[in-house]
């Protein structure tokens, strides 16, 4: 009687076995593991996208030494006097360049302004070019506000209509080249900056491991095949390394040209691209 107890006890404890989830390693995984090792991912490339997200505030102060910009859609100007200000809202800017000696200096006016908005001039020329700037009046080479020579200078156009006036002008004999770059600031109560603020700052971007667990279906007892899971993990590792390129190349974009437009999060595309595929239960 003993014999057939212990028999049945036996198999009892055979078959509730068989439904008890557990991972393999190299063959399977359990959901919980795969969170750690999604979450693992971002944090081990979390510094960069640090850098990315707040490098705005340190980049800021050295981003309108004397270089020419080439925004997206820059635009360069080579005939005097008049020129087209670049929008605040768009990926542009607009390089203007000239030549003057003692005996020439070289006025620009910009045609009236359609968006107010905040300009910074960044003077690119040698130390003996000198320009000066006003807004709705004609500088002169002693009147006007000295332009910078090393860092941009911020110009705040606050009236639709208005024109903005640059003089450039030497004590040179000879012919000396300089160039201009006129780039738009973007202030938080633009539209394009808070949505994108809104873009940046929304729970995909906050919690982007929590929302494609969810989205992919992620269970925490349920056991899964380990090479699907490589398969998730990479494409995972792929748009999280190509998100962090396109926010840094966004700031870029706004440090030095005056528009903040984020990229969509794609936190839910990459939720539903992650197949994992069920390893069935595990036998002891």
């Amino acid at each position: 009687m003993f014999r057939y107890t212990s028999f049945f006890v036996s198999l009892i404890l055979f078959l509730n076995c068989n439904f008890i989830p557990a991972s393999v390693p190299g063959a399977s995984i359990t959901g919980k593991d795969v969170k750690k090792e999604i979450k693992k991912v971002r944090e081990n490339v979390g510094f960069l996208s640090t850098i990315s997200l707040f490098g705005l505030g340190s980049s800021s102060t050295t981003s309108f030494t004397n270089t020419l910009k080439t925004c997206p859609n820059f635009t360069t100007d080579t005939e005097a006097p008049s020129f087209t200000l670049p929008e605040p809202s768009a990926f542009s800017n607009v390089n203007i360049t000239g030549s003057v000696s003692s005996s020439t200096s070289q006025l620009w006016s910009s045609e009236p302004v359609t968006a107010t908005s905040s300009i910074n001039i960044s003077q690119v020329s040698s130390s003996s070019v000198l320009c000066r700037y006003s807004v709705n009046s004609v500088p002169t080479t002693t009147t006007g506000t000295l332009l910078s020579s090393s860092f941009g200078t911020s110009v705040t156009i606050s009236t639709v209509g208005s024109v903005l006036n640059i003089i450039c002008y030497t004590t040179s004999t000879s012919s000396l080249t300089y160039s201009i770059s006129l780039n738009p600031r973007a202030s938080s109560s633009t539209t394009s900056f808070s949505s994108s603020l809104t873009s940046l700052f929304s729970i995909e971007a906050l919690a982007p491991d929590e929302v494609f667990a969810r989205v992919a279906n992620i269970q925490d007892d349920e056991v899964y095949t380990y090479d699907s899971f490589e398969k998730c993990k990479a494409n995972y590792t792929r748009w999280v390394g190509a998100s962090i390129l396109a926010n840094s190349q966004a700031l870029t974009n706004f440090t030095n040209c005056g528009s903040l437009n984020f990229p969509p999060n794609q936190v839910y595309l990459q939720g539903l691209t992650c197949n994992l595929e069920k390893a069935g239960l595990v036998e002891f």
